[in-house]
C-alpha cells in the first residue's frame, strides 16, 4: 500500500524519468555519443588534463566555477566527466520538461473540474498537493490518468527526436546551455509560488556551462516572467513584487556572483592579456568572417594596421599561432576596421534586411523544419486560447513574446550567427516558453467564465495543435535518422586517419607536431571514450593558442611560443591533409628574413602529410654533407 501510494505520490517524476531514460536508451542503442565539434574535444582536453598535463577549469568557454567543479572531478573519477555531465545536463532538460507538462495536467484538469486553488502564487501546501495527481474523484482512474500523459510524454518523445534528434546524439555544449535555459524557462512559467525558484539552478547552470547563451535566451526568460507576473489578481500587492522581484534578483545576483568569481580567477597578468586577446579574436571570427577572408576588398584597412597579405593569409586559415605579429593591439586595429566596414550600412537597412530574412528563410523555410512550424503552431494556438472569453485581456502576451523573439532573431541575422548549435536552442526556448503560457492560460480565465466550457475548447485546440506537431514529427524522424546514421559513418572514417596521426605522434615522442587548423576541422571523439592524446601535439591556432596554458605545454619542449616552434629547424614537424597549400609558411618567414623551404618527410596516416621546415642555414649544411636526422 506505501508502495502504491509513493508511486502515485511521484508519478509525475517517474514518468518523466523514464521517458527520459528510453530515449536515450533508443539513441545508445543505435548510435555512439560523439562531441559534436572539436571546440567541445579541446574543453574536455583541457578540464581532463590530456592538453597540459594536469586538469584545469581555465577553458575560456565554462565559467571557471563549473570549469574548475569538472577539473576536480578528472582528478578523482576514472570517467569522462565532460561527457558525462553532458549528456546529464541534456537529458535531465528533457526530464525536467516532461515532469513540469505532467503536473501542468494534473492542475489544468484541477481547474477544469473547479479544484480550488489559485492561478497565480499558491501556499507551499497548495502546490505540493497540486502536484499530486489525485485532484479528482474521475482523474483518480489510473487508467485515464496515464494514458493521458502517456500520451503526452510520447508526443514530447517524438519532438525530441524530430527536433533535437542529432544534437542528442553528437552533443555540443552551447547546445546543451540552450536546453537548459528552455528548460528553466519552461519550469518558470509552469510553476507556481517557491517552486519557481528551483528553475534558478537550471539557469545557473545554463550560463556557468555557456553564457553567452544563457545571456541571449534572458530576454526570453523576462518576457515569460512578465507575462505570468501580468496574470496575478494583484499585480502590485506586497507578495508579488516580493515574489517577482525576488525571483529575478536572486537570477542577476546568481549570474552576477559566478561571472564574478570567474573574472577572479583569470586576473593573473597573463590570464587577463589572453582573454583580451581572445575576446578581440572572437569579435573578428564570430562577427567579421568576410572582411578577415577579404584582403584585396579591405586592402586599405588591413594596410592601415600594418597587416600583410601574408598576416591575413595565416589568419584566414586560421593558422595565427605561427606568428608573433599577430597578438592582441593587431587583433583589437583589425576589430575596430571590420567594424568601420559594417558601418557603411545603415542600422534601418540592416533591421529590414535581418526581417525579411528571418521571414522567408527561418520561420516560413523548409530549411527549418520542423522548428518553425512548431513555434507557429504553438503561437496559433496561444493566440486563439486568448481570443476566446475570459482570456482576451491577455491577447497582449503572444504578441508580446513574438516581438521580444524577433528582436533576437534580428539581432542574429545583423551579427551573421545563424548557425545550428545556436538557432536551434533559440527556437527551443522560444517553443517552450510558448508551451508553458499557453498550457496555463486556462486557468488565468477571468472570474464569472464559464470554466468547463473554456476548458473543452482549450482541450479541442491542444489535440489540433498537437496532431499537427505530431505529423510535422513523424515525417521528419525517417530524415533525421538516417542523416544522424550518415554522420556517424563519416565520423568513424574520419576519426580512424587521426587515430594513425596520434600513433605517428607517440612513435616519435621526442618530436613536437604542430598541426594545420583546417585539417583537424573534422575531427570529434566519442564522448564515453575519452582519448589519451599524445603531449607532443598541438594546432597552429584555434581559440586557445597563444594563451597560458598552451605556453606551459610549450616551454616542457624548450620554446617560448608557438611562433618560435614553428619556425625551428629541430625537433618539430608540421602536419597538414594532402593537397594543402602550406607555402604561407614559408612566405611568412622570408617577409620575417628567415628564409627556408618546407621538406615533406613522410605521411603520419592516409591523406595526412610531415613535413619539416628547414632554415637557409639548415640547407647549408645539407650542403656541406652534414646528415638531417628528419623523423627524430
Amino acid at each position: 500500500m506505501a508502495g502504491k501510494q509513493f508511486l502515485k505520490k511521484h508519478e509525475n517524476c517517474i514518468l518523466s524519468l523514464a521517458m527520459a531514460l528510453i530515449l536515450a536508451g533508443i539513441l545508445a542503442a543505435r548510435f555512439d555519443f560523439y562531441y559534436d565539434l572539436n571546440d567541445d574535444v579541446l574543453i574536455k582536453d583541457i578540464l581532463s588534463g590530456v592538453y597540459s598535463g594536469t586538469p584545469d577549469g581555465h577553458t575560456m568557454q565554462l565559467l571557471y566555477p563549473l570549469g574548475a567543479l569538472l577539473a576536480l572531478l578528472y582528478r578523482g573519477l576514472s570517467i569522462p566527466v565532460f561527457g558525462a555531465f553532458l549528456l546529464f545536463c541534456q537529458f535531465g532538460s528533457i526530464w525536467a520538461v516532461g515532469y513540469r507538462s505532467t503536473v501542468l495536467v494534473d492542475e489544468e484538469r484541477a481547474a477544469r473540474d473547479g479544484a480550488s486553488f489559485a492561478p497565480g502564487m499558491c501556499s507551499a501546501a497548495s502546490a505540493a498537493r497540486l502536484a499530486e495527481p489525485a485532484v479528482c474523484s474521475a482523474w483518480n482512474t489510473t487508467a485515464a490518468r496515464l494514458g493521458i500523459k502517456g500520451v503526452l510524454l510520447f508526443a514530447e518523445t517524438l519532438f525530441w527526436f524530430a527536433a533535437m534528434g542529432s544534437h542528442l546524439v553528437y552533443l555540443q555544449y552551447t547546445v546543451t546551455a540552450g536546453m537548459l535555459a528552455g528548460a528553466a524557462i519552461f519550469w518558470v512559467v509552469t510553476a507556481k509560488g517557491k517552486e519557481r525558484f528551483w528553475a534558478l539552478l537550471l539557469y545557473w547552470l545554463s550560463f556557468c556551462l555557456r553564457p553567452e547563451m544563457a545571456l541571449l535566451c534572458l530576454p526570453l526568460a523576462g518576457a515569460g516572467g512578465l507575462c505570468i507576473w501580468g496574470r496575478e489578481k494583484q499585480i502590485f500587492s506586497k507578495e508579488s513584487l516580493r515574489h517577482y522581484l525576488g525571483l529575478f534578483a536572486a537570477l542577476v545576483i546568481g549570474m552576477g556572483v559566478f561571472y564574478g568569481l570567474d573574472v577572479l580567477a583569470y586576473s593573473d597578468p597573463d590570464w587577463k592579456d589572453f582573454r583580451r586577446f581572445f575576446d578581440e579574436r572572437t569579435i573578428l571570427y564570430d562577427y567579421h568572417l568576410d572582411f578577415v577572408e577579404q584582403y584585396d576588398e579591405n586592402r586599405e584597412a588591413y594596410e592601415e594596421t600594418g597587416v600583410s597579405r601574408t598576416l591575413q593569409e595565416m589568419l584566414k586559415n586560421y593558422n595565427f599561432g605561427a606568428a608573433d605579429e599577430i597578438d592582441t593591439q593587431m587583433l583589437s586595429s583589425l576589430a575596430v576596421q571590420a567594424k568601420k566596414t559594417d558601418a557603411e550600412e545603415s542600422v534601418l537597412s540592416q533591421v529590414k534586411k535581418a526581417i525579411w530574412r528571418l521571414a522567408h528563410e527561418n520561420w516560413l523555410s523548409k530549411s527549418d523544419l520542423p522548428w518553425n512550424f512548431v513555434w507557429l503552431a504553438v503561437v496559433f494556438a496561444w493566440c486563439s486560447c486568448c481570443l476566446q472569453k475570459g482570456n482576451r485581456r491577455y491577447f497582449w502576451q503572444p504578441v508580446f513574446v513574438v516581438c521580444v523573439g524577433g528582436m533576437l532573431w534580428s539581432y542574429l541575422l545583423m551579427q551573421g550567427r545563424m548557425v545550428d548549435r545556436v538557432t536551434h536552442p533559440l527556437y527551443l526556448a522560444q517553443i517552450l516558453l510558448a508551451a508553458g503560457l499557453w498550457g496555463t492560460a486556462t486557468s488565468t480565465a477571468a472570474p464569472g467564465i464559464n470554466t468547463r466550457s473554456t476548458g473543452r475548447i482549450h482541450t479541442a485546440m491542444t489535440a489540433a495543435v498537437c496532431g499537427v506537431i505530431l505529423l510535422l514529427c513523424i515525417l521528419r524522424i525517417p530524415g533525421m535518422w538516417q542523416g544522424v546514421a550518415q554522420e556517424q559513418t563519416r565520423r568513424e572514417t574520419v576519426n580512424r586517419t587521426n587515430e594513425d596521426v596520434f600513433a605517428y605522434c607517440r612513435k616519435h615522442a621526442s618530436t613536437l607536431f604542430l598541426e594545420d587548423v583546417y585539417s583537424t576541422v573534422a575531427y570529434s571523439e566519442k564522448i564515453m571514450l575519452d582519448r589519451d592524446k599524445p603531449f607532443n601535439y598541438d594546432l597552429l591556432g584555434g581559440w586557445l593558442v597563444k594563451s597560458p596554458l598552451t605556453k606551459q605545454k610549450l616551454s616542457a619542449f624548450g620554446y617560448a611560443s608557438m611562433g618560435e616552434a614553428a619556425r625551428s629547424s629541430e625537433k618539430v614537424c608540421l602536419l597538414a591533409d594532402e593537397g594543402t597549400d602550406m607555402s604561407w609558411l614559408t612566405e611568412y618567414l622570408k617577409e620575417r628574413g628567415e628564409p627556408g623551404m618546407l621538406l615533406r618527410i613522410g605521411s603520419a596516416g592516409e591523406g595526412v602529410e610531415v613535413y619539416q621546415f628547414l632554415s637557409e642555414e639548415r640547407i647549408n649544411e645539407m650542403f656541406r654533407g652534414e646528415e638531417i636526422d628528419a623523423e627524430d
